[in-house]
């Protein structure tokens, strides 16, 4: 009688795999946000090793905190003014780049002269933007205050608007691109004869892009909304490298306002750790906000 061969499992293998994933995971994503926990209710300060717990202080001196509440404030307000016309933008250069009536000439160029500012470093594009707009001799101050737009001792550093503006303009700039390229990869998986049965209908290349390529990347949009909304929360290198957050807390955002209370100053770890979980707090509050505000609405149209 023959003995049955024993069957040879692989999946194990791929245990093996995850092994390191899971290691670095535990190390850098777990194990952190366990001891900012922790840190939030100590007082615990600078390199010292001796701290004492505080309870809930730290959250209760960050609510009556003023400069914490403007530096949220702060933080939405630059992530509003970059956000609605980075979508824009990127919605538009999209549906040009893949609509096959219009035939755009060089779609791979300017894809990628689009996309090339996201891959240069935030330190260079924040110390680049402060040197063109610095005083006197910044280029585009110089230009400006020969077209008589600005006056001879108008500073763009020095300004509250004009520092966020920029800063503004510097997160346009680095992420419209992927966010084009995302939208592109999402109105190409849209099936061609929904347009074509649109144009045989005799409906305009508008009408589509509001009937047909709105409705079908909704959920690509909502992704990118959300992603967007958290990195906007988050913003921290852009606004430190070009103005340290100033003039007078203009583009202090919480992520700068939280690294400022850890480093400089009294160096209090426990008051920067409880504005790191109000953060986190704030981000996933909002999260499930927006989705659940546009999936109530798509339910509402499919019902």
């Amino acid at each position: 009688m023959k003995k049955k061969k024993k069957s040879i499992r692989y999946d194990k293998y791929g245990y093996l795999f995850l092994i390191p994933y899971i290691l670095c995971f535990l190390a850098f994503g777990i194990y952190p946000n366990i001891y900012t926990i922790f840190l939030s209710f100590t007082d615990m300060s600078g390199l010292s090793t001796e701290f004492g717990f505080v309870g809930i202080g730290n959250y209760i001196w960050l609510w009556s905190n003023q400069q914490f509440w403007n530096s949220l404030l702060t933080t939405v307000t630059i992530w509003i003014i970059n956000f609605i016309p980075q979508l824009g933008c990127a919605l538009l250069f999209a549906a040009l780049f893949t609509n096959k009536m219009l035939k755009v000439r060089g779609k791979g160029f300017f894809k990628v002269v689009y996309y090339m500012p996201n891959i240069i470093t935030a330190t260079a594009v924040a110390l680049l933007f402060a040197s063109l707009f610095g005083h006197p001799y910044g280029t585009f101050t110089v230009i400006l205050r020969d077209l008589g737009i600005i006056s001879e001792k108008f500073q763009f550093l020095r300004s509250r608007w004009g520092s966020r503006l920029i800063v503004c303009f510097i997160q346009w700039l680095m992420f419209t691109g992927p966010l084009m390229v995302l939208l592109i990869a999402a109105m190409a998986g849209i099936n061609e004869s929904l347009y074509e049965a649109a144009t045989l209908d005799g409906a305009t290349n508008m009408r589509m892009f509001w009937s047909i390529t709105l409705p079908l990347i909704k959920p690509i949009m909502l992704y990118s909304l959300i992603t967007s909304m958290i990195g906007g929360l988050q913003v921290f290198d852009i606004p430190w490298l070009f103005n340290s957050g100033g003039p007078d807390f203009a583009t202090q955002t919480i992520a700068l306002f939280n690294f400022q209370r850890a480093f400089s100053g009294e160096e209090n770890l426990g008051i920067a750790a409880a504005g790191g979980e109000y953060l986190l707090f704030i981000t996933a509050i909002a999260s499930v906000a927006i989705f659940k505000t546009m999936y109530f609405r798509k339910e509402k149209d499919n019902g």
